[in-house]
C-alpha cells in the first residue's frame, strides 16, 4: 500500500535539512512522507526539481501503479514547460532559468507561448492525469498553489477540473532561503490530509 506523490521541488522537499544538494534523493521530511505516515502507507516521492506540469503528467502516464495505491499530485507553476529533444530527452524550460546555453531557446519559447496558452496547457495536463488515473482505478487527489492558475480555472476554463487550490502553507523557509521549511511541510501535510479525509468520506 503506497502513497505516490508527484510534483516539483515543493514536493521533493529541496532545502530541508536532509536535502540540500541537487543530487540528493527526495527529503524524508517533506509533506509526502508526513502525509503517508498519517494515512499509514509507504511513501514514494516522485517530485522533480524544476519540474513542469507537462513533466508531471508524463511521469504519471509512464508509472507502473499497483492496486491500492493513492496518488497525490501538487501541480506546479503554469509557466514552466518541457521540451523533448529528438532523442526523447527532457529539456526543462522556465522563466528564471539562467543557463546561458538555453538562453535563446527559452526566449524563443516564451515568444511563441503566451500566458493564456500556457494556462490552457496546464488545465489539459491536470484533466488528462485525473482522467487517466480514474480510468485505471487508482484513487487520486490533485492540488495546485498557483494563484494565476486558480483565477484562470475559475473564470475562463471550461473543462471539469478535479483539483483543489491550496496555499503552500509556507511559514518558514529551508536552508536555501526560498523553498518551504519543515514547519511549512508539516502544515501542508496536515492540510492535504484533512481534504483527502473529507473527500474519502464523501466517496469522491
Amino acid at each position: 500500500m503506497r502513497l505516490i506523490s508527484f510534483g516539483s521541488s515543493n514536493t521533493y522537499g529541496f532545502g530541508l535539512e536532509d536535502c540540500t544538494e541537487l543530487e540528493h534523493s527526495p527529503s524524508k521530511l517533506a509533506w509526502p512522507s508526513i502525509l503517508a505516515q498519517e494515512i499509514g502507507k509507504e511513501c514514494v516521492n516522485l517530485g522533480i526539481l524544476g519540474g513542469s506540469n507537462k513533466r508531471i503528467l508524463l511521469d504519471i502516464l509512464n508509472y507502473e501503479f499497483q492496486n491500492n495505491d493513492i496518488v497525490v499530485v501538487l501541480w506546479t507553476r503554469y509557466h514552466r514547460a518541457l521540451l523533448l529533444d529528438d532523442k526523447g530527452d527532457p529539456i526543462n524550460i522556465y522563466v528564471s532559468d539562467t543557463n546561458k546555453e538555453k538562453e535563446k531557446l527559452i526566449k524563443r519559447y516564451y515568444e511563441l507561448h503566451n500566458d493564456f496558452d500556457l494556462l490552457n496547457d496546464t488545465v489539459l495536463n491536470i484533466h488528462h492525469a485525473s482522467s487517466y488515473l480514474k480510468s485505471i482505478g487508482v484513487r487520486n487527489f490533485h492540488f495546485y498553489f498557483d494563484r494565476t492558475l486558480d483565477n484562470f480555472i475559475k473564470t475562463k476554463n471550461k473543462l471539469p477540473i478535479n483539483a483543489e487550490f491550496t496555499e503552500q502553507m509556507q511559514v518558514d523557509v529551508g536552508s536555501d532561503g526560498v523553498h518551504p521549511g519543515p514547519k511549512s511541510h508539516r502544515n501542508m501535510a496536515g492540510h492535504l490530509f484533512n481534504i483527502i479525509r473529507e473527500k474519502s468520506s464523501n466517496n469522491e
